[in-house]
């Protein structure tokens, strides 16, 4: 990867125009990804420019690292959430809607976090609804709603069961609901004024969108707060305004008052720490899988908002790199007004209170704005678009595993060396690759019990590893069929 402001072609080489397309060309080898990468300067280079082009690097290598981990855990989950979430989806604008509309072009926007240091300034949002947009992260509702303000749009994308993030809130008050696609289907069919939908987790969500007008993704850094960042970029805010993004741990704090899970708190232990004290809710989250059990993480500092140092994690640390970075690169006005936590590079440091006497004091008419935006939407369309979408991913489910269950047929004779059988599954083999190529999203589901390799040819260790990956697309059909044609009836 060669980064080259003159972009001149250069042979057996990525060639890049800026430092922070590093991290995009990185993310292009799927196939074999890195673990390590040398950077070299040659000539007389811009210093800024080689630590960004660093950053963009090590940002990359992190997030394959974290999306791997994360594929394994919730792929599967995922899938099926996405799958029985499309009657919706289809049935509710996509997020690209608001920016085609330019609905918010021009206007601050203030994202909410829920760190410990919201307790602090929260009442003083007050101040700010109607003169801003208002969007917060479904955790921080509770805060918010003990303090009487009402966001204008709350943000959810977990694949978890967040619907106890909503306890005690009416979900009708705010404007709309921003909902990730693969989020847990009784959180996507909560009562609302409106919901638009996106893909919260960029390409792994974006086969969700195939039929539709917008493919419907946002640029994540792994955190809600990143997500909303992107939102803001996409729709032209400015500034952009932080409040409650600690990304530490104040006081071995980890919410802010009012939150559900404002209980937990760091245990240390040397350079190690674990949480404890989360909420029952938190708990029973089906996916988590074990949520109060303790395990240690190793504990890491970053630059205080008001000098010194805090204690944070590896995961807030890559959360305020990517933060850091964006800012950068898209030269946005960023005011961290969370007077506390971490301290962000690029970004203006001020009260909140200050912020607010430097803002438009007039109503910007949000809810309008929202009205407007989603009146464009053409719902019968949409449905009838994703219906045929659903009808061909259950043709060519059926197909794939009609292929497979050929394959595991023919097995025994592959193993006895009949060259005829293993012709036969080698052909049969890239018919289903084909198939499987329109149904990728069953490989998703399936990443962390995938085999490398599927080829047959008489060796009994390959062909084992061949028949596994067949009998997992049999299952998958099996599991996701039913899920796509309940989905289809829905729309019909």
């Amino acid at each position: 990867i060669v980064y080259s402001p003159s972009r001149e072609q250069i042979d057996g080489a990525f060639v890049v125009g800026n430092p922070f397309e590093c991290r995009a060309a990185i993310l292009q080898y799927l196939e074999n990804p890195p673990h390590t990468a040398i950077i070299r300067s040659y000539g007389e280079v811009n210093a800024d420019d080689v630590k960004d082009a660093t950053s963009m690097v090590q940002e990359a290598l992190d997030a394959y690292r974290i999306c791997a981990n994360t594929i394994d855990v919730f792929g599967e989950t995922w899938i099926m959430q996405g799958l029985e979430n499309l009657p919706v989806i289809a049935s509710n604008p996509g997020i690209g809607l608001l920016e085609r509309s330019r609905a918010f072009a021009g206007l601050p926007m203030v994202i909410i976090a829920s760190g410990p240091s919201l307790s602090k300034n929260i009442e003083q949002l007050r101040r700010l609804k109607g003169r801003a947009l208002l969007i917060t992260f479904s955790h921080s509702l509770g805060a918010l709603n003990r303090a009487g303000i009402d966001p204008d749009l709350v943000l959810a994308l977990d694949p978890e069961d967040l619907r106890y993030h909503f306890d005690g809130y009416d979900t009708t008050r705010p404007e709309a609901l921003l909902l990730g696609a693969t989020i847990h289907p009784g959180v996507l069919r909560l009562p609302a004024k409106r919901i638009f939908t996106f893909a919260a987790n960029s390409s792994l969500d974006g086969w969700i969108y195939k039929s539709l007008v917008d493919k419907e993704m946002v640029a994540t850094g792994g955190s809600v707060a990143c997500s909303a960042l992107s939102l803001g970029v996409i729709w032209g805010c400015s500034p952009l305004i932080f409040v409650g993004l600690d990304l530490s741990y104040p006081d071995g704090r980890v919410y802010a008052d009012g939150i559900a899970d404002d209980q937990a708190r760091i245990v240390q232990n040397g350079d190690l720490f674990y949480t404890e004290g989360w909420s029952t809710k938190y708990s029973e989250m089906a996916t988590v899988g074990g949520a109060t059990r303790t395990y240690n993480e190793r504990l890491h500092t970053a630059k205080g908002y008001y000098g010194g140092t805090v204690p944070t994690s590896f995961s807030f640390g890559m959360y305020r790199r990517w933060i850091e970075s964006a800012i950068k690169q898209h030269r946005l006005t960023v005011w961290n007004c969370t007077e506390g936590g971490a301290y962000l590079e690029n970004a203006e440091h001020i009260k909140l209170e200050d912020a607010i006497e430097r803002l438009p004091t007039c109503d910007a008419g949000i809810p309008a704005r929202v009205s407007r935006a989603s009146v464009e939407f053409d719902k019968p369309e949409a449905q009838r678009r994703m219906l045929c979408q659903i009808r061909e991913m259950i043709r060519d489910m059926r197909k794939s595993a009609s292929l497979a269950a050929r394959c595991c047929e023919l097995i025994p004779d592959a193993n006895d060396g009949n060259p005829d059988a293993i012709d036969e599954i080698k052909s049969l083999s890239k018919d289903l690759k084909d198939g499987i190529d329109k149904v990728g999203f069953v490989i998703l589901a399936n990443q962390k019990n995938l085999w490398e390799t599927s080829e047959v040819d008489g060796r009994d260790e390959h062909n084992k590893a061949a028949v596994d990956n067949w009998q997992l697309v049999i299952a998958s059909a099996a599991r996701m069929i039913p899920i796509l044609e309940r989905s289809a009836q829905e729309l019909e």
